[in-house]
């Protein structure tokens, strides 16, 4: 149950962050750091997902086609409700291979830890 709050609490984060009202003014800290933020921001929601729902068939599958709809529902969001926030396409691609990483992460995770979660 703790496993589903947090994944809950964490989507909630992700959806307010992808939709709050942003300062045009605001300067990366470093080159792509947007692009680096979401790639994180997916990978850890996937592996959550997972962690969460374990023991149903198919997770891998669900969890990232989950998130990665998600993604795409974000952006899509953003630019409907265009509150200093744009689409962007590799916003959307950087959701993708989060996903992908966050899921190959979590496998190799559980190679390693096959008696224990996390």
């Amino acid at each position: 149950m703790k496993a589903i709050a947090g994944l809950f609490m964490w989507i909630i984060g992700v959806s307010y962050l992808s939709l709050a009202p942003v300062d045009n003014e605001m300067v990366d800290v470093f080159p792509y750091a947007d692009k680096m933020t979401h790639f994180i921001f997916y990978s850890v929601m996937t592996g959550l997902f997972i962690n969460a729902f374990k023991s149903k068939a198919n997770i891998f599958q669900i969890a990232l086609c989950f998130t990665m709809s998600f993604g795409m529902y974000m952006e899509i969001l953003q630019k409907l409700f265009n509150a200093g926030r744009h689409f962007d396409i590799f916003d959307i691609l950087a959701n993708i291979i989060g996903s992908l990483i966050g899921a190959l992460v979590y496998l190799m995770i559980k190679k390693t830890r096959p008696y224990g979660g996390f």
